[in-house]
């Protein structure tokens, strides 16, 4: 066989820490896109951070004792995009997505993971509950083959204004009212990634609350939270947690982690979705979801001081 000429990883979901982003590396150059660069590279995740080494680490960040290159490993967010050179560097520090000189090899990365999405029909795409409510009495598998049920190109370029800064906002608010609802989703993800300057897609957020979509209503409710007042967005969320899919309770409790003190008025939900997580002699009802759903909300309680 002739040898290939990239290699291509993917991150998701672990346990209860979501993420989304893609690789592809030849013998020198690697690109990583990141759908989600809202979220840190390292996220609080109870099974890892029962580790001696994590609770170390942890106090040195707390303590500032990490030098500024170690300390981008926990900022809050990180870049959309990365292209590292790892003949110079090895230890992949200097990002070169903005250097002029790399244009050419950043559009031929872009175009090769593009193409190796397409072709694996990267079902990654949809989120967890979406991917189910659209394969239910088929697999995934079967409906990431099937253009009608994963239009793979259109969510593809909806979920790539992902990071692209603050000018795209007027497409992603169009997105918002696109007829599929993985592209609906991607939109709310895009302006989430803005931070305060989604600010003028408050408005159109706040009309995805009602969206048929559970992901969505659930994504829309968590970036309103981070912008504003959000008692309506809360009062979602906490619906959220009492859904029949586990897949969406655990986006709801993922969400509700992330806005902190501003769910203290949902503790009583929280408290009551984590009961609904165990058996009567206190052991989960499951090692996935129900695992995963109550280390989330435990987080969430102690980023509401509780």
């Amino acid at each position: 066989r002739e040898p290939r000429e990239y290699v291509f990883a993917a991150s998701s979901r672990v346990d209860e820490a979501y993420e989304c982003s893609r690789c592809v590396r030849d013998g020198r150059y690697k690109y990583i896109r990141n759908y989600m660069p809202h979220l840190p590279y390292i996220q609080p995740s109870e099974y890892c951070d029962r580790a001696e080494i994590m609770q170390e680490l942890r106090r040195a960040v707390a303590e500032e004792e990490l030098s500024p290159v170690q300390r981008r490993l926990w900022e809050p967010v990180k870049p959309a995009e990365e292209l590292y050179d790892t003949y110079a560097d090895l230890h992949e520090i200097e990002n070169l997505v903005n250097s002029p000189d790399h244009r050419q090899t950043l559009a031929k990365f872009r175009k090769a993971l593009h193409g190796w999405m397409l072709q694996i029909h990267d079902v990654g795409l949809l989120p967890e509950a979406e991917m189910h409510i659209r394969a239910e009495d088929s697999t995934p598998y079967e409906i990431a083959r099937d253009p009608t049920k994963f239009p793979q190109r259109h969510i593809l370029a909806a979920a790539d204004l992902v990071g692209q800064g603050p000018a795209f906002i007027p497409r992603l608010v169009r997105l918002l009212d696109d007829s599929d609802s993985a592209v609906r989703y991607w939109a709310v993800i895009g302006l989430t990634a803005l931070g305060s300057q989604a600010e003028p897609a408050a408005d159109a957020l706040a009309a995805r609350l009602e969206d048929s979509s559970p992901n969505v209503r659930l994504a829309a409710a968590g970036a309103l939270c981070k912008l504003g007042p959000c008692r309506t967005a809360l009062q979602v969320l906490a619906e959220g947690l009492e859904d029949e899919r586990e897949e969406t309770v655990l986006h709801a409790a993922r969400e509700i982690e992330g806005i902190g003190k501003k769910a203290r008025p949902i503790v009583a939900a929280i408290e009551q979705a984590r009961e609904r997580c165990k058996r009567p002699d206190g052991t989960y009802k499951n090692n996935n979801h129900a695992t995963f759903i109550d280390w989330a909300l435990k987080y969430a309680l102690e980023n509401c001081g509780q």
